[in-house]
């Protein structure tokens, strides 16, 4: 039975299906336009080997109950554990990507422009469709297991609205309208 991608859709919030089995991603059927931002809610657990090993929308390496795995890093402090992988879809500028990482691009895929969703995103010069998709290395989709449940919402970023704030005369702050000084 085939379930369909998109849960709920209200306002300016999407409730997506993202299947780990899907290569090539699923289309959002969102349309982003220059100067929104994009937040992403993502849950669930995904298996990239048929359900031997397990990551969080992260790329963060779990257990079967979704207990992140760690280790000690070079500096000798605790670290999630991730495997970047040099056969998966890369992100970040071109990073090598995070096997079972949940991914996203606007338009069509572009590994400078691709990301790991998880985090607000703004696009100043991006437009198209969202996608999003489980990361593993290419041609390996058919033994993962799982999906990730994606709240995407999009909010207009505001214009360059800039306020001078005098204090008392002696010190002068421009503040955006998103109440970062400077």
């Amino acid at each position: 039975m085939l379930v369909p991608e998109i849960l709920e859709q209200v306002s300016n919030k999407t409730i997506l299906r993202v299947d780990a089995r899907r290569e090539g991603g699923i289309s959002s059927r969102i349309k982003v336009r220059r100067g929104q931002r994009i937040s992403f809610f993502a849950t669930g657990l995904v298996s990239y080997d048929g359900g031997y090993h397990f990551t969080t929308p992260e790329g963060i390496l779990a257990n079967e109950f979704g207990i992140p795995l760690s280790q000690i890093n070079e500096a000798g402090s605790p670290a999630y554990t991730i495997w970047p992988n040099e056969h998966a879809y890369l992100t970040d500028g071109g990073i090598l990507g995070r096997i079972g990482s949940l991914i996203g691009w606007i338009g069509d895929y572009d590994p400078f422009k691709a990301f790991v969703a998880g985090t607000k995103r703004e696009f100043d010069n991006e437009e198209g469709e969202l996608w999003l998709a489980v990361n593993d290395a290419k041609g390996t989709y058919e033994d993962n297991v799982g999906e990730f449940r994606v709240e995407v919402t999009l909010t207009e970023i505001s214009g360059s609205k800039f306020s001078v704030i005098v204090a008392q005369g002696i010190s002068t702050k421009i503040r955006s309208d998103n109440n970062d000084v400077w």
